[in-house]
């Protein structure tokens, strides 16, 4: 079974084999790219398991219009292989061309309906008009066979369209629609190859300058900032970032390097420095204390000699004091790589007793950098979590700084600094409070970076001719104008999407119910947000005659409710239309 990287390949030089048998045989290619699409061949993604290609030029343009009108597309199953026709064009064209890009497919369903077998039932009334020409086969194991199959349909079904097309060009002669003549297929194929070697270049230039990095280097060379906080509406990614910059201080990569590399490796990557107690994470709530953060006072049993348990009272570290002790020790190794380890109890022991408090006041030496994501900053009250240490981690006041502080901690009674090359990444929630609504002491202390939805992510992912990028725009850009840019939907609800299954949960279970908590008991404006496709007429029988009548009383007036309704699959493409409008 050949991996989509592969599967995409061999189609193409399948094709190009047809082209160089037969120089009027032509195809598309992808002409554009998003980010991990450089080196695609053909429209689709991996993510959603599919791509595709046409052999006409047949220009359409409606709202949420996407892809081609006329398509052969390909499906990579988990251990088999999948191929149909698709023709498909709005129910309510706006101009003559595509009246005509719906007439000619409505022309052609009659001799394509009665050679070849339809993956689906015709809906005659959905907003788009769509012929789904099965395979000859439901799938297959083997690529050679299902391009065999291909080989046969193919020239019945471009016959079928080219007749298709003459047809209408008789009553509607300003219509454009031709195959691809040969010489846009060379354009089609330069730009392609163009495109590749352009990523490849890239790509090389970042392998050549790929170095490695000493600890002493990196101190001098990354002007990240100590403290930041990744912030923006639910769904943009701050979780999944904070990983990337986590591995960018860790490692010395740019964010852009990290991400042209394979997801199951950073996380590889990432899960081994979590490991070593490089990189510590923690999520703050409204319970999380002083003394859970930095340290407190704790009961425990101790068995004592007899036997008898008893009931002691011990100061015992928290994650922030425990992530001050790994940094500390990283830069005491750079004068004593002979006393490793790993242990975390037995770092915050040196830490407290004082044994690293030398090495991190010099200047010269700089240990290994260790992060803290702190998730859901926002969530907490910062300033009784950090309590006195909210100075000491300005990196003026850092260990081994010119303006260096340290404090006497309330419980140990020890004298206490933060290292220099502990790094604090927080992320933050704009949909629950905004960063003007965040404790001053906070905001001065750290540099934000705005996290918004990205929807060009979203601009090859497309679910029977639904654009999803078209679908989330419409979506914030109402939700702006209704409320504010904080809380926007985030990419990443639809990053996944491969399947109407996929985007009915993500509607129903994801993001209905967030505009449920944006609008509270405020149907009408989730109804304007998402469109009449979610929701009903409450049909409460309400007539005038409820209410006597007084001279001086006023009747309320009526208002229909509305109800927010579960979409079901079958009907989620429809009310997605209806949304896009």
């Amino acid at each position: 079974m050949l991996s989509y990287e592969a599967y995409e390949k061999s189609v193409f030089d399948w094709l190009m084999s047809k082209h160089q048998a037969d120089n009027n045989f032509t195809f598309t290619v992808r002409q554009s790219a998003t980010k991990n699409s450089e080196t695609d061949y053909f429209i689709g993604t991996q993510r959603s398991g599919y791509f595709a290609t046409t052999f006409w030029s047949i220009p359409v343009n409606f709202p949420g219009s996407s892809g081609d009108a006329m398509s052969l597309i390909f499906v990579l199953g988990e251990s088999t292989y999948t191929y149909y026709f698709e023709f498909t064009q709005t129910q309510d064209p706006k101009d003559d061309q595509n009246r005509a890009v719906l007439n000619l497919i409505k022309t052609i369903k009659e001799p394509l309906v009665e050679k070849y077998k339809l993956a689906r039932k015709i809906n005659e009334t959905a907003k788009m008009y769509t012929i789904r020409i099965a395979g000859l086969k439901e799938n297959y194991v083997s690529l050679e066979a299902m391009c065999q199959d291909i080989d046969g349909q193919l020239a019945d079904i471009i016959a079928i369209v080219d007749q298709g097309i003459l047809s209408v060009k008789q009553s509607i002669q300003r219509f454009t629609a031709h195959r691809v003549t040969p010489q846009e297929f060379v354009s089609l194929i330069n730009k392609l190859n163009q495109r590749v070697e352009k990523h490849h270049a890239i790509i090389k230039e970042i392998g050549s300058e790929e170095k490695s990095v000493s600890t002493e280097t990196f101190a001098n060379s990354m002007p990240i900032q100590l403290n930041q906080i990744l912030y923006g509406p639910p769904g943009t990614g701050k979780t999944y970032n904070s990983i990337n910059l986590a591995l960018s201080i860790i490692e010395g990569k740019s964010e852009t390097e990290l991400s042209l590399e394979d997801r199951t490796s950073l996380k590889s990557r990432y899960q081994r420095y979590v490991d070593r107690g490089q990189i510590l994470f923690t999520t703050f709530h409204q319970s999380m204390s002083y003394e859970d953060f930095v340290e407190g006072i704790k009961p425990r049993f101790h068995e004592t000699d007899d036997g008898r348990k008893q009931l002691i009272y011990e100061v015992e570290s928290g994650l922030f004091k425990i992530a001050c002790a790994h940094a500390a020790y990283n830069t005491y190794l750079e004068l004593h790589s002979s006393e490793e380890t790993s242990a975390s109890a037995e770092l915050v022991g040196k830490f407290n007793s004082g044994v690293f408090q030398k090495t991190m006041a010099n200047q010269d030496i700089q240990g290994k950098p260790v992060v803290l994501i702190i998730d859901e900053i926002n969530r907490g009250n910062v300033s009784a979590i950090f309590g006195e240490l909210i100075t000491l981690i300005e990196e003026s006041k850092r260990a081994g700084r010119d303006e260096a502080l340290e404090v006497i901690l309330p419980y140990s009674k020890q004298k206490f600094s933060v290292p220099s090359n502990l790094y604090l990444i927080g992320t933050m929630n704009t949909a629950d409070r905004s960063v003007e609504a965040l404790d001053t002491a906070l905001r001065r202390r750290f540099a934000f970076v705005e996290m918004m939805p990205n929807t060009e992510l979203l601009g090859d992912i497309i679910i029977e001719n639904i654009n999803l990028q078209h679908v989330l725009s419409r979506i914030n850009n109402r939700i702006k104008v209704l409320l504010d840019k904080d809380h926007q939907i985030g990419h990443s609800y639809l990053i996944n999407v491969q399947s109407t299954r996929d985007l009915t949960h993500a509607f129903n279970n994801c993001i209905v119910p967030l505009l449920k908590e944006y609008f509270y008991r405020d149907e009408e404006k989730i109804a304007l947000v998402l469109g009449p496709g979610f929701v009903e007429i409450e049909n409460d029988n309400f007539s005038g005659d409820l209410f006597p009548d007084f001279d001086k009383i006023r009747k309320p007036q009526y208002k229909p409710k509305l109800n927010v309704l579960e979409v079901p699959e079958e009907n989620i493409i429809d009310a997605l239309n209806q949304l896009i409008g």
